[in-house]
């Protein structure tokens, strides 16, 4: 072994990043050469340079991801064409089902200033972004003020994704305590049946994610529970709730009358009152 051992000479490359490379030559480089010395620092600059625009690069092309879900989850688009285009850009498909998961660092008891609980939570939520990469999980990371939002692709029943999901999600809160001292709680949505739905999904998971808040609890996972109706049916698939749709109503599916429209939005008050009927 000790004759397998290398003499090498390290220089190192300057970023404004917290993480520093170095470029590692081969051999003993005398402090005395200067010529050469000056040739590979030269080679820094120009690795660094590089570095620095690749940089540049990737935090525009988050910026511009995470204002377009900014902007689509707060309904800021005109239309659903307009959302269907713009979402392609980030490899999101309208008619892929996704699951919603929002993070959001635990901070009750800690006294922290704004700007230090800022780099932690960029850090921490950049850090999930590689994590994911190296997953089972075909997902995709937004940040949105102080929570990070990932949209899992789906293509099982949720029953079958909800094991995996929830062991990739205490991996992580692992590493993040591991790693940054720090810990992590994640809120989750139902199912929803295509990349309109996220909205909705997104809503469900900040609500799952605050009734842990409320309970009191830290490093915690919540599933989103359905609470009406209105919210079991947009988990069911499009093509079963269509066919249960024209099977239960049968001709008053495809009925133009007054009377019988009329009868239709009785039926869906009926739903958006939780079946409730006053008298």
């Amino acid at each position: 072994m000790i004759a397998a051992r290398q003499t090498v000479t390290v220089f190192p490359i300057y970023t404004h990043q917290n993480k520093v490379g170095g470029l590692v030559i081969f051999g003993e480089i005398p402090a005395s050469n200067r010529s050469v010395i000056l040739t590979i620092e030269q080679a820094t600059n120009v690795i660094s340079f590089e570095l620095m625009k690749q940089s540049a690069l990737k935090q525009y092309e988050k910026r511009a991801k995470n204002e377009f879900f900014g902007n689509f989850i707060e309904g800021s688009f005109s239309t659903n064409e307009e959302i269907k285009n713009r979402a392609k850009e980030f490899h999101l498909h309208n008619n892929q089902k996704y699951i919603c998961i929002v993070g959001k660092l635990d901070q009750e008891g800690k006294s922290i200033s704004l700007t230090q609980y800022q780099i932690e939570t960029d850090s921490i939520f950049d850090f999930i972004d590689e994590d994911l990469d190296s997953s089972s999980l075909s997902a995709h990371l937004f940040i949105k003020g102080n929570l990070c939002t990932i949209l899992v692709e789906v293509n099982d029943i949720f029953t079958e994704i909800q094991a995996s999901i929830q062991g990739y999600l205490e991996s992580v809160q692992g590493k993040i305590a591991g790693r940054f001292h720090q810990t992590i709680s994640f809120g989750v949505s139902n199912i929803n049946q295509e990349l309109l739905d996220v909205p909705n999904s997104y809503k469900e998971a900040v609500n799952a994610l605050r009734t842990g808040q409320l309970s009191g609890e830290s490093q915690f996972i919540h599933f989103y529970r359905t609470k009406d109706i209105s919210e079991l049916l947009r988990i069911i698939p499009t093509e079963d709730l269509q066919e249960f749709y024209f099977h239960t109503l049968k001709e008053l599916a495809h009925s133009e009358r007054e009377e019988e429209q009329t009868l239709l939005q009785t039926l869906g008050v009926f739903l958006e009152t939780h079946c409730q009927i006053s008298h």
